[in-house]
């Protein structure tokens, strides 16, 4: 699949967004991996070593590490930005 390790896959819908999910269990903690093979990136969820969750992004070779509320936050405020340039895409068509 386009250079990406082929996973298990969780239902027909994901396979159709572009995403190809799968999961790997270390020992008695596990960990669930996310691959959007559009964009390269991989999103992995584990517990961290307090046990708290963790977010590992890794876009190409670049690897972020956020805490499961930190990652919250930066998804919503993406929702929010995107939000925000659909409205004033929609209001210029408007003007036009």
């Amino acid at each position: 699949m386009d250079g990406v390790r082929r996973v298990q896959t969780r239902s027909h819908r994901c396979r159709a967004a572009g995403l190809i999910w799968g999961s790997c269990n270390r020992g008695k903690v596990g960990s669930v991996v996310y691959h959007l093979k559009k964009h390269n990136m991989t999103v992995t969820v584990a517990h961290g070593d307090r046990m708290e969750p963790i977010v590992q992004l890794a876009l190409g070779s670049e690897v972020r590490t956020l805490q499961l509320a930190e990652f919250t936050n930066f998804v919503l405020a993406m929702i929010e930005e995107g939000r925000k340039a659909t409205t004033a895409y929609l209001e210029s068509l408007g003007e036009l």
